[in-house]
């Protein structure tokens, strides 16, 4: 029986499947899974058939709007309006690449994959998907993606609000804050004594020496219980500790604030990279548009005899690498959407979509401010020198409690009520004979001398340098915090200047195009000498929309330079409409 190529489809146990593979495979033989494991009858799973026709997941039922675009994807050239920067285009995403991108050569090998026949193309995935036998198959067969990404809308200020609710960088931050409120109470309560209760039982069996020297032979034992208020407590740890602890609190407050304030900067910028993603691909796909019109219009001339055929090629290849980017800026948007959900600690399944129609600058710290003034607020206002403040005072105690400690002493207060008897073996009043009341009192304090006062002394001298650490560790802060002002602060000024020229950019950028196409239709030009044109526009809208991305991170960096959090700004500052 010739076992060359056969195929067998298996419904066996996981370990008779296995045996039965391991047989067949050493006589050349493959066998095709099982239909509980494959999609496509006898076709393996994740064959360049299935993966050729799957279509990339789609975002549905949400509409995005990219700055300075007025015309839909859907729109026909001639219908579309060219004026105006500031305009809104809204660009639906089911309007996504389809299969028709690729050449003809490629649609014929996605073709010829989808079929289950014994081809050349089919062989291929098929010898991956079951490699020849000695070769170890180091990953599974790849499945094609087919769910569909839930698409949940989502503002600035809904997204800043998220962040500030749920995010885990801020929840440990809360957590330590706790942490040091349990330690803070704790040590304000070492002042009260503990209760105790201890009964103890104790038996003599043999030779024991009385009082006055003379040694006997007895058998005796005792019984105790009490119980009762015991305060043993060094004075000094009950005194300081509350101190320092507290100064632990301010510090672990002052840390939620840092956290906050730099995770939602950091959402802030998130935002505004996924909107800018989106206005990405509005970007994209007017300029694949104008290739389109373009590449028409080439065409047409050709076919008149009016042009050449050289400019048709190029043309074509222009329309193709414009198709090739819009798919990377629908890409993009996905990646854009996981970077934010991570710092909304959400499912990066979920595909987020921006509300906004369009990116337009944000204004949180006025553009005129100086940057000496922005410096003194940051000094006041940010809430890593609060926390650095609070250790160095934390420290500070604890040196004064080091200090302190031979001069306070260590106090023991107790007093424990209940009842003690006994008696000895055959005596009169039997095994514990008079058995009755008893209480103790007991009063004590000590000073001490750790290793003949050297121990203090150095303990004393570590606590100062623990001080002065901290207090270095401040400095620090203060002049990281000055340069992070003063950087943002020119970035911010840099970033606004960038925007007016750009968008000025756009507009003469759109003018350009807009006379060189009525130039070309009234017959007075070739196709061909509007591709710069149409390159010029993309760039221009493109360097914009860097342009006001780049502002509006900037703005909320400097915003939680000063110690703000970016929710907190209200409406968020000034909104800078884009002019028509």
């Amino acid at each position: 029986m010739n076992w060359q190529g056969c195929q067998i489809r298996t419904k066996l146990g996981s370990t008779q499947t296995a045996l039965l593979l391991v047989i067949l495979t050493m006589g050349g033989c493959r066998t095709a899974p099982s239909e509980g494991l494959s999609a496509k009858g006898s076709t393996a799973p994740g064959i360049a058939a299935d993966s050729a026709n799957a279509k990339a997941p789609e975002i549905s039922g949400r509409e995005v709007a990219a700055p300075s675009l007025r015309a839909t994807a859907k729109d026909s050239p001639k219908d579309r309006p060219q004026k105006g920067v500031g305009a809104v285009r809204t660009v639906s995403f089911e309007d996504s690449a389809e299969p028709d991108a690729l050449s003809p050569g490629d649609a014929a090998d996605s073709q010829s994959g989808a079929k289950s026949q014994s081809t050349e193309k089919d062989a291929r995935p098929q010898d991956a998907a079951h490699p020849a036998p000695g070769r170890p198959l180091l990953l599974p067969a790849a499945q094609p993606d087919t769910a569909e990404r839930t698409t949940f809308p989502v503002d600035l200020l809904t997204a800043l609000r998220l962040a500030d609710a749920q995010n885990l960088t801020i929840a440990i931050a809360r957590n330590q804050l706790e942490i040091a409120y349990a330690i803070e109470s704790r040590a304000q309560v070492l002042w009260l004594p503990d209760i105790e209760f201890s009964p103890g039982y104790q038996i003599n069996s043999g030779e024991v020496q009385r009082a006055i020297g003379e040694i006997i032979e007895t058998n005796r034992n005792s019984l105790r219980v009490r119980g009762g208020p015991m305060l043993s407590v060094d004075a000094a740890e009950a005194i300081y500790a509350p101190l320092v602890a507290h100064q632990q609190v301010n510090a672990r407050a002052a840390g939620i604030n840092v956290a906050r304030n730099k995770t939602l900067a950091e959402v802030g910028e998130a935002y505004f990279d996924m909107l800018a993603a989106f206005s990405a691909v509005s970007i994209a796909v007017e300029t694949r548009e104008h290739a389109e019109r373009l590449a028409a219009l080439t065409r047409e001339m050709l076919e008149s005899g009016l042009g050449l055929a050289s400019d048709a090629a190029r043309a074509q290849t222009e329309l193709q690498i414009r198709q090739q980017l819009e798919i990377l800026a629908r890409a993009q948007t996905v990646t854009t959407s996981a970077a934010l959900a991570r710092r909304l600690q959400m499912d990066a399944r979920v595909q987020f979509a921006p509300i906004e129609v369009t990116i337009v600058p944000v204004t949180l710290v006025p553009i005129e401010a100086r940057a000496e003034g922005l410096v003194e607020v940051a000094l006041q206002n940010r809430p890593e020198l609060a926390e650095q403040r609070a250790l160095v005072g934390a420290a500070d105690w604890s040196a004064e409690q080091a200090r302190m400690l031979p001069l306070i002493p260590q106090l023991v207060i107790g007093y424990q009520a209940g009842g003690f008897g006994g008696g000895y073996t055959g005596g009169p009043q039997g095994f514990f004979g008079r058995f009755g009341d008893r209480t103790d009192l007991e009063a004590s304090a000590l000073w001490e001398l750790k290793n003949f006062g050297l121990g203090n002394r150095y303990q004393i001298r570590q606590r100062e340098l623990e001080v002065t650490g901290r207090q270095l560790a401040l400095r620090k802060t203060i002049f990281q915090v000055m340069e992070e002002v003063v950087s943002d602060h020119q970035n911010v000024a840099a970033r606004a200047k960038q925007v007016d020229p750009a968008r000025a950019g756009v507009r003469a950028a759109i003018e350009s195009y807009d006379q060189n196409i009525a130039r070309i239709e009234g017959g007075a030009g070739l196709p061909i000498e509007a591709l710069q044109a149409l390159q010029a526009l993309q760039k221009a809208r493109t360097d914009y929309l860097q342009a006001v991305t780049e502002f509006n991170r900037a703005q909320f960096r400097l915003f939680a330079d000063l110690g703000y959090a970016a929710v907190d700004a209200g409406p968020l500052g000034n909104v800078q409409q884009a002019p028509e």
